[in-house]
Formats: structure tokens, C-alpha cells, sequence
């Protein structure tokens, strides 16, 4: 049995990624998605599936995040989602029919994605999408946790 989430996470780790993470609908897809993997040789050293409903324990930022599924699923789970894509980071979002689109876009703008490219193939249509939350100036995305008002007060110490 494949799943989107498993072809996704394949193609990643064939074209380079140091590390994929899976997130499926539903945990036995999850479980499927792990399966699929591991029948292609990924090495399990560089994967994690979880099921959707578990994205809030994911406390690491990625670069870049794929979501396929249904446009009500999406919407759902973008403010979650936000939360594990980096400054500056790319969505890519498919499993959406051209029309069905117009609540996903929305919960982008609210989510601080700003669109980049929509790409359609007969019916379906993928999103890009890039992660552009407000600008902190006392925040430092290169020292997680550390801001520049921490700086100034280790060198008044």
C-alpha cells in the first residue's frame, strides 16, 4: 500500500534530504507510509511518520514542508503547520481540485504564507507557498532562542 506522504518523503530522501518527516491523515497510512520507506531502503536513522493528529510534537523547523491531502485538511492543519516551517521556508501543497482552493489560500494569508506559484495539471492544482511571519528585530533565527536584547545584556554582565 503507498500513501502521498511515503512517495513524498522517498522522493526527498532520494534527491538529498538529510531528514524527512511524515505526517499522514490517518495512523494506519502513517504505518504504511514507514513501511513504504523502509522498502526503499531508507535508512530509518533519517525518518519520522507520524499521524497527523501529532504534528504539535514536532519541535524542529524544516526548510521545507509537503502537504497532500484534501484542501479541508489543510486548512486545519495550518496553524500547526506554521509553527514547523522555517522564516523563509517553502510549503508545497497538492491533493486539490482547481475551485476548491479559495479556503486554503485564506488560511495562507492568516497563517503568514505568502503564495508564490500555483501549478495545475487537468483538474488538480498544487500550491507553493513561503513562510513569512512577522519580523521580531529583537529575534535571531541563526541562534534559536536567543535574541538580540540576550546579546546585550551578556555583554552588560
Amino acid at each position: 500500500m503507498g500513501t502521498g506522504t511515503g512517495i513524498l518523503m522517498v522522493v526527498a530522501a532520494n534527491l538529498g534530504a538529510s531528514l524527512v518527516v511524515g505526517l499522514d491523515r490517518l495512523p494506519f497510512a502513517a504505518a504504511a507510509a514507514r513501511d513504504n520507506l523502509l522498502h526503499n531502503g531508507i535508512d530509518t536513522e533519517k525518518m519520522a511518520v507520524f499521524s497527523a493528529a501529532d504534528v504539535k510534537v514536532i519541535k524542529s523547523r524544516f526548510d521545507l514542508v509537503a502537504i497532500n491531502i484534501l484542501p479541508e485538511a489543510i486548512v486545519a492543519l495550518l496553524p500547526d503547520v506554521a509553527k514547523v516551517v522555517e522564516p523563509n521556508g517553502t510549503l508545497i501543497l497538492s491533493g486539490m481540485i482547481q475551485g476548491n482552493t479559495h479556503r486554503v489560500n485564506e488560511q495562507l494569508r492568516q497563517c503568514d504564507f505568502a503564495p508564490v506559484k500555483a501549478y495545475r495539471r487537468g483538474l488538480w492544482v498544487g500550491l507553493a507557498a513561503q513562510f513569512s511571519p512577522p519580523v521580531d528585530p529583537l529575534h535571531r533565527f541563526d541562534e534559536p532562542g536567543r535574541s538580540l536584547k540576550h546579546h546585550v545584556d551578556q555583554q552588560r554582565s
